[in-house]
């Protein structure tokens, strides 16, 4: 009896990124913008908009994001509680 294995590779490649503009940089604040992957085809995913919890009904500090793919069409909310100082 013999066992053959097989390695899967990922071939993720490194995106491209496009200069910053000046607008890009009033509207990031000066920091540089991370480019994501979808999860099902690995293309860019496109920020659609932010939302404040009570924005949105929910309860707690927090932060609600939606994203959509530019390949598959994929659609992310992304919720985020944000911890309250003392």
């Amino acid at each position: 009896m013999s066992a053959t294995s097989h390695s899967v590779g990922v071939d993720v490649a490194e995106p491209k990124l496009e200069e910053e503009t000046e607008e890009d940089k009033l509207l990031t604040g000066g920091m540089v913008p991370v480019r994501h992957a979808c999860w099902h085809c690995k293309s860019e995913l496109i920020w659609n908009n932010d939302y404040s919890f009570e924005e949105v009904g929910f309860e707690g500090n927090g932060l609600l994001t939606h994203l959509s793919c530019s390949g598959c069409g994929a659609f992310y909310e992304i919720h985020k509680l944000e911890e309250v100082k003392h």
